[in-house]
């Protein structure tokens, strides 16, 4: 198993925090990690780095035949920390959008907002808009987060949510309708 841990800079500097430390601590004491990784075996030195976190859901990504793809656009999930994935999408989009340009004889600013900013948006960003709330949220009220994994351990409501609410992207304005509740909180979809 791969097992990470995430903050943002300003948390990290604001309270000093040693992420290594952190990390062995989080294992090896936390209820909900301790069993699963008790005999596991450290194969290499604790590794750490910045992620390029999206936090915009309408990011600029392109200028005058310049595009952004990948950790350059920031395109990594704000919650997971992935990357991989909408890097490989990113590229495919900016390949297609370099050959219209072509085609149209036209690398400005304003094509590639249309041709390249918008399908990122439409197949990436705009389904950050809950991760990047939830992730606010976490980072303005940390101490509740050890109160949503206890209940998410606990409430089948609670896991349905975040399986469902990651899955799914859902965004706020479906969470806050009550006629969507049970679309959102029962049986977690699966992927396929």
């Amino acid at each position: 198993h791969n097992v990470g841990l995430g903050t943002t800079s300003n948390l990290l500097k604001d309270k000093k925090m040693n992420m290594r430390q952190l990390l062995a601590t989080v294992v090896h004491e936390h209820p909900l990690l301790k069993e699963r990784f008790k005999d596991a075996v450290v194969t290499r030195e604790t590794e750490g780095s910045g992620l390029p976190l999206m936090m915009e859901t309408e990011p600029l990504l392109s200028m005058d035949r310049v595009l952004l793809t990948g950790d350059a656009a920031a395109i990594a999930d704000p919650i997971s920390g992935e990357g991989i994935g909408p890097a490989i999408v990113s590229g495919k989009y900016a390949a297609h959008a370099v050959k219209q340009a072509i085609e149209a004889g036209s690398f400005s600013q304003a094509f590639f907002a249309v041709a390249y900013d918008q399908a990122i948006h439409h197949k990436i960003t705009k389904h950050y808009e809950l991760r990047i709330k939830l992730f606010d949220w976490f980072i303005k009220h940390p101490w509740k987060i050890e109160a949503f994994l206890w209940g998410a351990t606990r409430l089948r409501l609670a896991r349905n949510f975040i399986a469902n609410a990651m899955n799914n992207k859902y965004r706020i304005k479906e969470i806050k309708n009550p006629l969507n509740w049970k679309r959102v909180f029962g049986k977690p979809v699966k992927y396929g």
